[in-house]
């Protein structure tokens, strides 16, 4: 039996789990974290963590559910993954430092995977052997802390808001917030984006509460930047503007993609960002030209996220099989290049998780696997109603009746023509 590890075990690598524990591959699943469910987890959310879709959209198409808040979404990854036995499979507090392949090129040589395990107050390091590797350890594990001239100097905390866990943090504190990327953790403070709430550059969401508080004159807003930090609680602003005293920066500044358990050499030849470039040359967003023996997945963020990791999960395995057949390396390069010259030429932005065009993802993977892209059975639902992970369900047993070469048993379709057809004879019998 092939042996896959997955790095991470968020909602992309459960859904990963799933798939290829259902294609016959052992696996074994390393989180750092003391609990799954990554950005979900205690340790991976700030405090009062919701989702800003509605119920029903994000989810699996194996377990359906409702949810809105950090807690629940980690409660139903709990739930998903002891459904389908993964959960011992998973490896709680082992942190991944190093995976290595002499030979990227050498198909027949093992993936080592070097693991820092945590059990209380002891720790262990070993070396594993895998014949693949699946990386999701997500677009939000490494923190963007921007550097504050004079900051040495501060006697209060700096933060990133992701290390904001509960409202006790900020109760009775002196706050600024660099940017705007968690506009649900603020009560009362002083709010500090570098651009104004109408650039472009900012596009995203506002929680109802941050704009009651800005209202009440509670936050107050400043388009500018900390230019230093003057003494232990003194900060000026690149307006000129001081206030003091002030107990407590947080910093919500984002995250950046890095991959620290590969090394300099690897990651810029898998097309992986690094400290020169942010590029994020993968073939489909999903296999490394010069290695397709590893896959990374959960890179994508868009509406349909866990959807994308679903139908990109089967891609996966279908390359890991051997069903799904890369083509030569000169194709590759060449597709990954046009959709780079084309996204940065509409967006901007050569960002792997762009929020584009996910629907139109899925339907590559699906297309690229030779499935259909209708997935229902009314050509109503299928054009205008919410693309929901149900349709996605019959996933694998549609791959495994396209392996034997049988059709897989779909419902009539009832298309546009069909309506056509039926008003035609119904005016045709007045």
């Amino acid at each position: 039996m092939q042996t896959v590890t997955i790095v991470g075990a968020g909602p992309a690598g459960l859904v990963a789990a799933k798939m290829l524990l259902t294609d016959g591959f052992d696996i074994t699943i390393f989180e750092k974290h003391a609990s799954l469910s990554g950005i979900w987890s205690f340790e991976g959310a700030y405090y009062n963590l919701h989702t800003h879709q509605p119920g029903g959209t994000i989810e699996v198409s194996d377990l359906y559910d409702e949810y809105a808040s950090c807690e629940h979404a980690h409660a139903y990854l709990c739930k998903y993954a002891d459904k389908f036995d993964r959960t011992s499979h998973i490896r709680l507090r082992s942190q991944v430092l190093s995976i290595f392949k002499s030979n990227l090129h050498n198909a027949a040589e093992s993936w080592s995977i070097t693991v820092e395990q945590t059990a209380e107050t002891l720790s262990s390091i070993e070396t594993f052997h895998f014949d693949f590797v699946v990386i999701v350890s997500g677009l939000f594990s490494s923190y963007h802390m921007p550097l504050v001239r004079g900051q040495e100097k501060f006697s209060g905390s700096i933060v990133h808001a992701n290390d904001i866990k509960s409202h006790e943090q900020l109760v009775d504190q002196k706050k600024i917030s660099i940017g705007f990327a968690a506009s649900n953790l603020y009560d009362d403070g002083v709010f500090k984006p570098q651009y104004a709430l109408n650039d472009e550059l900012v596009s995203f969401p506002v929680q109802p509460i941050f704009t009651e508080l800005k209202r009440q004159n509670r936050i107050r807003g400043h388009v500018s930047a900390i230019e230093e930090i003057i003494d232990s609680n003194t900060v000026r602003l690149n307006t000129g503007k001081i206030f003091s005293p002030i107990d407590l920066i947080i910093c919500s500044t984002g995250h950046y993609l890095r991959f620290p358990f590969l090394s300099d050499a690897d990651a810029p030849t898998m097309g992986l960002p690094h400290e020169t470039s942010n590029d994020f040359d993968l073939y489909r967003r999903l296999i490394p030209v010069s290695e397709p023996r590893i896959a990374f997945l959960g890179y994508v963020s868009s509406n349909g996220t866990w959807m994308i990791d679903e139908v990109a999960s089967h891609c996966v395995s279908n390359y890991f099989k051997g069903v799904q057949l890369l083509p030569s390396r000169e194709e590759m390069q060449k597709e990954i290049l046009t959709i780079r010259d084309f996204v940065l030429s509409r967006f901007g932005t050569t960002a792997p998780h762009i929020r584009y065009f996910c629907l139109e993802l899925i339907e590559i993977y699906l297309h690229y696997m030779d499935l259909p892209l209708r997935r229902t059975n009314n050509w109503w639902p299928e054009n205008f109603g919410v693309y929901r992970p149900n349709r996605l369900k019959t996933l694998h047993g549609e791959m495994q009746a396209r392996d034997r070469g049988v059709s897989f048993p779909n419902q009539f379709y009832f298309s546009f023509f069909h309506v056509l057809q039926f008003c035609f004879r119904f005016y045709s019998e007045l």
